[in-house]
């Protein structure tokens, strides 16, 4: 129902389509491939959160020898969201439902699906068959170029050119988020004039501990009588000041 009011925003799609490969990943994990992803197999409640429903085609695959599973009743699921091999009747493994998964994140972004032979439903999974490239350019020219290379390497015809398992679909998921995330802007180089206030100011600070010190040591030359010795001091002290602003000046 959420797609018929149009498509997703790029984020949410990106990230219902992390939850739902989460659950994923979990029934595979529990030997569970669900066989029929699609959008009215997926459920937004009102409070947040994504459900997978409908495992009933799941029930109906037998585990083999290879890792692989086969339906009992043949060629099953929903043409448009199927994978190649499923479509064909093949054994089937977790990167089915990731094939599936793409479609679906590829309907969010768009608003329509990337296998739509515009005609009955099993000409969708002919579409599919006939490996014939999605129109790319539906998403937008705003969608993430990692989003798009995700979504193309969902799509691959070949189950090894693939994501191969769900925890790498969500791994690039991540790091489509990450990628979106707005970056911090480097600190902008000061201004000639504002360098040119430190550089002053530095020097001022400077004059103004050498000054001090100068006090100091007129103040102990004094004390010992050495007048040639203060007169030195004093004269440098002149130089000094006569560098610093005349607020300097005032506080000493």
């Amino acid at each position: 129902d959420r797609l018929l009011q149009g498509p997703l925003g790029i984020e949410e799609s990106v990230r219902v389509c992390l939850t739902i490969a989460d659950a994923l990943a979990h029934a595979h994990a529990a030997g569970v491939i669900h066989c029929d992803i699609k959008p009215g197999n997926i459920q937004l409640p009102p409070a947040g959160g994504v459900k997978i429903l409908d495992f009933g085609l799941a029930r109906r695959v037998l585990a083999t020898s290879s890792d692989t599973t086969e339906s009992q009743a043949g060629v099953a699921g929903t043409p448009g969201y199927m994978s190649p091999e499923q479509a064909l009747g093949h054994a089937l493994d977790e990167r089915s439902d990731l094939f599936s998964l793409g479609v679906v994140l590829f309907e969010m972004l768009s608003g329509t699906r990337p296998y739509n032979a515009g005609g009955p439903r099993w000409f969708d999974a002919v579409f599919v068959l006939l490996a014939n490239t999605p129109d790319y350019s539906r998403l937008g020219p705003e969608t993430p170029v990692a989003l798009r290379d995700l979504l193309v390497r969902a799509l691959q015809w070949e189950p090894a050119a693939r994501f191969q398992d769900a925890g790498e679909f969500q791994q690039a998921l991540r790091d489509v988020l990450r990628g979106m995330e707005p970056q911090t802007a480097p600190a902008p180089a000061p201004s000639r004039e504002l360098a040119a206030t430190r550089k002053k100011a530095s020097g001022e600070i400077a004059a103004v501990v050498r000054l001090a010190e100068l006090d100091a040591a007129l103040l102990d030359r004094q004390a010992e009588r050495r007048r040639p010795v203060g007169d030195e001091v004093a004269d440098e002290r002149h130089a000094l000041g006569a560098r610093l602003s005349p607020d300097i000046l005032e506080a000493y």
